[in-house]
């Protein structure tokens, strides 16, 4: 029988102020065998959980905490006589799942919103780089005590963790320097405040990752009495559903993250993985995970979410791509998204998303939306951060979802609607009168609103919504822009006339003159690696993303794409489009600066900010006409 050494293994660390924890590893003391080592324990008051790489997926033994058990692992230090005597249940867990699981218990505590003080950001940032940096000395020690043909694998994550440090130092230090300048500190806010709640999800990502590739690398084991309350909490996710009424021999199926996980049911509860497929279309099973390569997608749309890109195909399934398994798919009760969707096109916000089905109903919204409207036909659905507003056939407009900023209440007394135009907090829409009517609020880098109420006794053909202001096209074909005015991007050109459309985005507001001239203002000045407007002619359309720091227009005789904006988000990406992008008809554009394009061919090319894809670029995916 193999006998263990003593290590210790988990540590629990704060990532945050706000309780946000990661995972890191202490140093195994190494006993001069060479032979693997395969075993992970870990318990809390009364349960053993009993954990093992085996024929690609980690086997997981669990009982009641015994003194028999707790001999045999602390005394015997014989872990094949635990799992002997630890068998009340065994189950199976992926690789990934666990990874998904344990990034969602590390990620739980973030709230959804990290807009906050400058002086919460900066005790943020500062418990973070103080964590990650503890954290960090651990996986070195780990490393080195690593035989040298198992450091390879891991030099390249300790590496990024390292890079990461270094990019939170420099926004600390940089924050710190200018706290008390509120003009410096509005500049610098796309690098703190909207890439923390980034940081934070890649950080716990990246740990969970490492873990599970260590335990799958069988280099370490464990002889601790030290509970790990967050990895327990992640393995509590795996309850067999053997023991919900299955027989023996029964083969249930379960979804987990985007895997679906056929077991099989033996004696005793114990439960294996019978075969393991990916939940979503467009994904493929490669080195026992499922990863996106688009292969034979066809969509009938897609949209743009705060970190990936989702779709529904022909048959009415939802996928998703960017952060694999990150974004959520899975619905408010529980169940898993991606056999109940019924779509025939997705609509998005945020964080969330809504199905809709043929008839142009919404069939359901998820997750945690809350007062959703599934018996009015929309012709048009549109998502804030965490609400939706729909505009029907009749004209009329609803909303549901989240109110806190009354960007759900519909004004009364709106007349019949013909554009509508929805933001993270606010709405807009005009009437056949071109009247303007707008709800909700604005909201600073302070986390200060201002109501978004249109100025009085002005007539508009269109208007855009943005996070921080809004801007009109009025029926002389001039703009008229409100709300917060810190980069000037409310001051409209006194020259800007003969106006066709207008877009307003985060630092600069955007318009295309009848005649096709792209014309822009505010100033994207004091933020780092900022892309300015170009000057283009023969526009057809502008896009912006959620959060506005990102734009792309379509232009010119072939449909070409030119993008530009903020190039950092949670780390710095190039936004400019391949050379040979043409012939374009669509382009969608996440709040991490990952675009995607169709071609009129339906084919869909993407790039921007591809550290949110982990995966290799869709290639093959193709958009109904």
């Amino acid at each position: 029988m193999r006998r263990l050494s003593s290590v210790l293994f988990l540590g629990r660390l704060a990532l945050t102020a706000l309780s946000i924890c990661v995972l890191s590893l202490s140093a195994c003391k190494s006993t001069g065998r060479t032979s693997r080592l395969e075993s992970v324990w870990f318990s809390n008051a009364s349960l053993y959980y009993l954990v093992h790489f085996e024929s690609g997926n980690f086997l997981i033994n669990t009982c009641k905490a015994t003194p028999s058990v707790a001999a045999a692992l602390d005394s015997e230090k014989d872990f094949e006589k635990a799992k002997s005597l630890c068998a009340e249940k065994i189950y199976t867990v992926t690789p990934m799942s666990l990874k998904v699981a344990l990034t969602q218990e590390l990620t739980a505590g973030a709230p959804d919103d990290l807009v906050g003080t400058k002086k919460q950001r900066l005790d943020e940032l500062s418990s973070q780089i103080n964590s990650i940096k503890s954290g960090m000395q651990l996986l070195i020690d780990q490393s080195n005590s690593m035989p040298s043909a198992n450091q390879a694998s891991f030099k390249t994550l300790i590496a990024d963790t390292q890079k990461q440090i270094d990019k939170t130092t420099a926004e600390l230090k940089q924050l710190s320097a200018v706290q008390n300048d509120a003009n410096a500190l509005k500049q610098l806010d796309v690098n703190t405040t909207l890439s923390l709640q980034s940081e934070i999800a890649a950080t716990a990502a990246q740990q969970a990752a490492l873990f599970t590739g260590m335990l799958r690398a069988t280099t370490l084991y464990a002889i601790s009495s030290t509970r790990d309350n967050t990895f327990i909490r992640a393995l509590s996710r795996f309850v067999p559903n053997c023991g919900l009424g299955y027989a023996v021999g029964d083969q249930p199926i379960r979804t987990i993250g985007i895997e679906n996980i056929q077991y099989q049911c033996m004696e005793n509860g114990t439960v294996k993985v019978v075969a393991t497929t990916c939940a979503l279309e467009g994904y493929e099973r490669i080195n026992e995970a499922c990863v996106f390569t688009g292969k034979g997608l066809t969509l009938n749309n897609f949209v743009a979410t705060q970190s990936g890109i989702c779709g529904a195909t022909p048959a009415g399934k939802l996928t998703c791509w960017g952060k694999p398994a990150v974004f959520p798919v899975t619905l408010s009760d529980g169940t898993n998204a991606t056999a109940q969707v019924d779509a025939t096109k997705i609509a998005a916000s945020a964080n969330q998303l809504c199905s809709i089905d043929p008839k142009n109903l919404v069939f359901r919204c998820w997750p945690d939306v809350s007062d959703v409207n599934t018996n009015t036909p929309f012709t048009q659905v549109m998502g804030g951060r965490n609400h939706f507003c729909g505009l029907t056939s009749t004209g009329s407009v609803k909303c549901w979802g989240n109110n806190e900023a009354s960007q759900s209440s519909v004004p009364n007394g709106l007349g019949v609607i013909r554009t509508l135009s929805v933001a993270e907090n606010a709405s807009c829409a005009v009437d056949t009168a071109n009247k303007l009517t707008c709800w909700g609020k604005f909201y600073n880098d302070n986390n200060e609103s201002i109501t978004v109420a249109a100025p009085s006794s002005i007539t508009v053909l269109s208007s855009s919504v943005g996070i921080r202001h809004a801007c009109a096209v009025r029926t002389d074909n001039t703009v008229q822009c409100w709300g917060y005015n810190d980069t000037l991007q409310t001051f409209v050109p006194q020259d800007l006339t003969n106006v066709s459309s207008v877009i307003a985005g985060r630092y600069e507001s955007c318009a295309v003159t009848i005649a096709g001239v792209l014309r822009c203002w505010g100033s994207g000045k004091g933020v780092v690696g900022y892309k300015n407007a170009p000057s283009l002619s023969e526009v057809q359309k502008i896009v912006t993303s959620r959060n506005g720091a990102n734009f792309c227009a379509v232009y010119g005789s072939q449909n070409k794409v030119s993008c530009w904006g903020a190039t950092s988000f949670g780390g710095f990406y190039d936004i400019t489009p391949p050379s040979d992008l043409s012939f374009i008809r669509d382009i969608v554009i996440t709040t991490s600066g990952y675009a995607c394009a169709v071609q009129n061919t339906g084919s869909v090319r993407c790039w921007g900010n591809t550290a949110d894809a982990l995966q290799a670029l869709p290639s093959s995916i193709n958009l109904s006409k």
